[in-house]
């Protein structure tokens, strides 16, 4: 999808390094504050012009998600140097529209495939403990943070006070998932399959232990954040669907814990998901994407006027970020999807369970 860059970039862009990525400044927020107002997004080449970090500085955010893809390789490969990756890093940080927005909002990150090394990469990628310690680097995950002792870059942070707790869960779809199933159709092409058998795994047994534990700390709104998607089941893509073991076991978790919102990203369209099939009570996806990668051509003809299971109206295919405003005196939360000029296109309110 991206072109090559050329190769006075690519050669400048060899020289980031851990004591560079460490001097870079990064918003921090206090855990003890009350949060109310939280852009988010996926799916961001830094090789492309956008203005859309100043766009969502506009609705004055206080946190930041970013759900994934948070940058795009020219090449990708399986080099254990991770060469391309690290220039996509670069050029992140050299954009100065990203860097004014990193020194004013928090960001809370995850990798999705592409930032993690490799298009539908999971726990046979070679070189995900390389690409983690670059992921910890440039995010500037702190010495004592749990993600440097650990193996995955999940994380969870509850902010606020009781009565005004956002508990937000960032799950690692990628270090430790079963490599995803394909069949090759009588026109080449390979299709995605379902995985049945009973060690498929998205996440691993010691991020499942983590999920549970966490889920068991008080929070009165939970923001649940996947890469990919959970509550989409169908087309030609990742997802849960594809780990349907795993994801019934996930939705379970959620019987009788209320406050929950699931956010995922990678599909490069925006839209709304809902279902009360399995938890007995209304669950919410929002999906966000992209940033400033859009579907075009061919490929959006065909998508734009599907509507899939749990969906509740046509995607948003243009660039686009979403946010979330959470209204503690009135005890519900605001979802919107937003255009690259932060004019709204989709809303949902629901309201915050006592």
């Amino acid at each position: 999808m991206i072109c090559k860059l050329n190769l006075m970039c690519l050669l400048s862009c060899f020289i980031f390094a851990e004591n560079m990525i460490n001097e870079m400044p990064y918003a921090k927020i206090e855990k003890d504050a009350i949060i109310s107002r939280i852009a988010l997004g996926s799916c961001f080449a830094p090789q492309v012009d956008s203005d859309i970090w100043t766009e969502i500085t506009k609705y004055n955010p206080e946190i930041f998600l970013y759900l994934g893809d948070n940058v795009y390789q020219s090449e990708e490969s399986n080099e254990l140097a991770l060469p391309h990756l690290k220039e996509a890093y670069q050029l992140l940080a050299d954009l100065k529209t990203f860097d004014t927005f990193r020194q004013e909002i928090p960001i809370l990150p995850i990798w999705d495939d592409h930032d993690y090394g490799m298009n539908d990469a999971g726990a046979s990628y070679p070189p995900r403990y390389k690409s983690e310690k670059l992921f910890e680097q440039f995010w500037r995950v702190s010495i004592d943070d749990p993600r440097r002792s650990r193996d995955g870059i999940y994380f969870a942070q509850t902010f606020g006070l009781p009565g005004q707790q956002l508990q937000i869960i960032m799950l690692d779809t990628r270090f430790f998932r079963t490599d995803i199933q394909k069949i090759s159709t009588d026109q080449g092409k390979k299709e995605y399959q379902p995985n049945l058998t009973s060690k498929a795994t998205m996440l691993g047994e010691v991020q499942w232990q983590w999920l549970v534990d966490k889920l068991k700390e008080p929070a009165d709104v939970r923001l649940i954040v996947s890469s990919v998607q959970i509550l989409a089941s169908e087309g030609d893509h990742e997802g849960w669907y594809l780990f349907p073991k795993e994801r019934e076991r996930l939705l379970s978790f959620f019987n009788n814990i209320n406050g929950i919102i699931l956010i995922s990203g990678d599909r490069h369209f925006s839209a709304f998901y809902q279902t009360d099939k399995i938890t007995g009570v209304p669950l919410l996806e929002l999906t966000s994407s992209s940033l400033n990668l859009p579907i075009t051509g061919n490929t959006r003809t065909k998508m734009e006027p599907i509507i899939s299971k749990y969906q509740l109206e046509k995607g948003v295919f243009d660039e686009n970020f979403s946010t979330i405003n959470i209204d503690w005196s009135l005890k519900q939360v605001t979802l919107a999807i937003r255009s690259k000029k932060n004019v709204i296109l989709q809303e949902r309110t629901i309201k915050i369970p006592q």
